[in-house]
């Protein structure tokens, strides 16, 4: 393991025990889950972890995480952070330092070290369906930037009437993303996906290569993964078993990382971001 991939997966054994601790459903997703079934640990380029929790748990975890982190570690989200696009949420080391080229004008949105934790819900499988979802990503990207990436045009109309008139409630849109999400639960649904991405079609699954978990060795611990991984990786990745040529076997994120750095120290020296990070 890398240093990094260390500091990760002491995040998650924290997270781990608090979900553990409380019956809070959860199981590895994507790369994370390639690593497991893979790898038996990181994939060894992988700069990233990432679970998924039903989104009829979502809330309570995020309560039991707010109360039970150590002081070390700092639940991620939307909610205070303007900057912040995504309805999943991180928890990060405060200790260490991981800003995204995307990031560095925005000092509200630095952080450390994290995990991704994604809300899963069902999904209904038709247009309706994934153009609500499709419009809440875009017009939540909208409210936070006051631009955003695509939409119709109807979206930019109410992006703006929302920066006009809710100027405090930056996660006006979020929050009803979610609330939308909330309508469509996890636990009884034939289909599930990616809820959390602006192009949910593509990544949608039989709910039941998710309905059972199965713990596969990770590194010197295990991990919660679908019992259905096969299947579903299949459908996401074809042929996961074989590696990506050398080319592609980098990093997903193009970062300023420092393991031994407070994130909070760029936050007061913002201008040391963009200098620090050439010398990546």
């Amino acid at each position: 393991m890398t240093d990094l991939q260390k500091r990760i997966l002491d995040i998650f054994r924290e997270v781990r025990d608090i979900l553990d601790r409380n019956g809070i459903t959860y199981f590895a997703i994507g790369g994370t889950c390639i690593g497991a079934v893979r790898h038996g640990g990181f994939i060894p380029w992988d700069d990233d972890l990432d679970i998924a929790v039903p989104i009829e748990q979502f809330g309570r975890m995020l309560d039991l995480l707010k109360a039970e982190l150590p002081p070390h570690l700092e639940l991620y989200t939307g909610a205070e952070r303007k900057h912040y696009r995504y309805i999943f949420v991180k928890v990060t080391d405060n200790r260490t330092t991981f800003i995204e080229k995307t990031e560095i004008g925005y000092p509200d949105a630095y952080k450390g070290v994290f995990i991704d934790i994604m809300p899963i819900s069902g999904v209904l499988p038709d247009k309706r369906f994934y153009s609500r979802i499709k419009r809440y990503f875009s017009m939540n990207v909208r409210r936070r930037f006051e631009k955003g990436e695509g939409g119709s045009s109807f979206v930019r109309r109410a992006a703006r009437w929302a920066a006009a008139h809710l100027p405090v409630r930056y996660s006006f849109f979020s929050d009803r993303y979610m609330a939308f999400l909330a309508e469509h639960p996890f636990e009884g649904a034939e289909y599930t996906g990616y809820v959390w991405w602006s192009e949910p079609e593509k990544l949608t699954f039989p709910k039941r290569f998710f309905a059972e978990t199965v713990e596969l060795p990770f590194e010197d611990t295990v991990m919660k993964c679908p019992a259905g991984y096969d299947g579903y990786l299949t459908a996401q990745f074809g042929n996961y078993m074989e590696y990506p040529p050398e080319k592609d076997r980098e990093a997903h994120h193009y970062a300023l990382v420092r393991t031994d750095v407070p994130y909070g120290y760029y936050k007061d020296n913002p201008g040391r971001v963009r200098e620090d990070y050439r010398d990546e």
